[in-house]
């Protein structure tokens, strides 16, 4: 397994919270992030808790989601779809008009 499942907050906050410290005045744009797809929900999950999380960092001011399907290459498909509920949590989260 190349991988191990971490929550967005795992990932994210302790070098969110440490820019936030060092430049504050400074904004950020998170590139190609993602979720592999995990259990049923998961990814929806995380998706959901991540815009949560995003909300005490107003520093954060644009995020683009990794959408590639990487089968040809061993990992897993990174796409947002309708059938695991990610394209639907993505809608209403990041994807919401003004957001």
């Amino acid at each position: 397994k190349w991988h191990v499942w971490q929550s967005f907050e795992n990932i994210y906050v302790g070098v969110l919270t440490d820019f936030q410290k060092r430049y504050r005045d400074k904004r950020v744009m998170i590139t190609e992030f993602g979720s592999a797809p995990g259990k049923p929900g998961q990814r929806r999950k995380w998706i959901l808790d991540a815009y949560e999380v995003l909300k005490r960092y107003p520093q954060v001011r644009g995020v683009v989601w990794f959408n590639y399907d990487n089968k040809r290459e061993n990992e897993p498909n990174w796409r947002l779809e309708e059938a695991d509920g990610s394209l639907a949590a993505f809608n209403q989260t990041f994807a919401r008009p003004g957001e």
